[in-house]
C-alpha cells in the first residue's frame, strides 16, 4: 500500500487531541482488510479505533458513517460524500494538491458537502 499523503498523520493526531474517536471506512475488498489494518497501524498508530468494511459487500459509506455516529465523513471518492450527505452526515471530498482527477466535477457539490485539497484544511 502507498504511503499516507502529506499532513495526514499530524491531522489525525490534532482531531485526537480535540478528543475526536477516528473510524476508517474502506470500500476495499473484504480480501485487503488485513493489508489494510497493517497499513493503519503502521501509519497512524493509536488513532484509528476502527475498520469499517463498505462496498462491494456491505453497505455504503454513507450508511455506516449514520449508524457508527460519525460528525462527518472524509473521502476522495464522489459517490461516498453524495451518499454520506444523503444520509445526513456532512462530507468533504478530497483532493489531495488538486492532484485527484477523479475527484473532479462540473457540478456544485451539493450543500453539506466541500471540496478541500489538504489536511490543514480538513482540519
Amino acid at each position: 500500500m502507498a504511503a499516507p499523503v502529506e499532513g495526514a498523520l499530524e491531522a489525525l493526531q490534532a482531531f485526537r487531541a480535540l478528543g475526536f474517536t477516528l473510524h476508517a471506512l474502506s470500500s476495499r475488498p473484504p480480501s485487503s482488510q488485513n493489508a489494510t489494518h497493517r497499513f493503519l497501524h503502521r501509519c497512524f498508530p493509536g488513532l484509528i479505533t476502527s475498520l469499517h468494511l463498505t462496498q462491494p459487500h456491505g453497505a455504503p459509506k454513507g450508511a455506516v458513517a449514520r449508524s457508527i455516529g460519525a460528525w462527518g465523513l472524509l473521502d476522495d471518492q464522489l459517490p461516498h460524500v453524495l451518499d454520506a450527505v444523503a444520509q445526513g452526515v456532512p462530507a468533504a471530498l478530497f483532493d489531495f494538491g488538486g492532484q485527484y482527477t477523479w475527484t473532479k466535477t462540473g457540478d456544485a457539490l451539493p450543500p453539506g458537502a466541500v471540496r478541500l485539497s489538504s489536511w490543514p484544511e480538513v482540519v
